[in-house]
């Protein structure tokens, strides 16, 4: 980005930080995985214009994924915070992932039976 533009996005992750990380900058060198996250779309958008950028990490805070128990996803919970409370860490997120399902409880679905 020009100096002193900063844009920032809140992402979450059911898999170790490390293997997300890895996605992200696949999605970074990939073009066919540009439409991926909205922070790869921007990288995209930037190396397509020829714009040089940084991109630093860190790690807001941790939760639990959906709980079959309590139906309850933390991750999602705690990701919807900071793109409503800190709205400064999430100028990439869209709006439109606030009302997006939990898409961790996927995993307790039954599949359809042949």
């Amino acid at each position: 980005a020009d100096q002193g533009e900063k844009e920032t996005y809140v992402g979450l992750t059911d898999t170790p930080f490390k293997t997300r990380l890895a996605n992200h900058k696949q999605s970074f060198k990939k073009e066919s995985l540009k439409n991926q996250t909205e922070l790869s779309k921007h990288i995209w958008e930037l190396k397509n214009k020829g714009k040089t950028f940084s991109v630093t990490w860190r790690i807001l805070g941790k939760a639990r994924s959906y709980s079959n128990t309590t139906k309850r996803c933390g991750l999602c919970i705690l990701e919807k915070f900071f793109i409503i409370r800190y709205k400064h860490l999430a100028t990439l997120n869209k709006r439109s992932e606030l009302g997006a399902g939990c898409r961790h409880a996927t995993k307790f679905l039954l599949k359809k039976l042949k």
